[in-house]
């Protein structure tokens, strides 16, 4: 039981589970904070695809080139 309860994530639910009251103000900060979160994640995973499409086209060029000139040699 207590292993079905840990890969269902039952056990996690329950642990998050608040154990007092949380006032209007805490829940808006509370709220504020995660989206910052949120936007923070965003604005990281588009840095991040801009360095890996820049990589990728920069290795594509190069083997190409590579290609190019290997085809352009072995022609003569």
């Amino acid at each position: 039981m207590q292993k079905k309860m840990v890969t269902s994530g039952i056990e996690r639910l329950i642990k998050r589970q608040q154990r007092y009251h949380v006032k209007n103000s805490e829940k808006r900060v509370l709220a504020r904070k995660n989206l910052e979160r949120k936007l923070k994640g965003q604005a990281f995973a588009r840095q991040l695809q801009s360095i890996l499409l820049k990589k990728i086209r920069y290795n594509v060029f190069f083997y190409c080139s590579l290609i190019d000139t290997h085809l352009f040699l072995s022609s003569f």
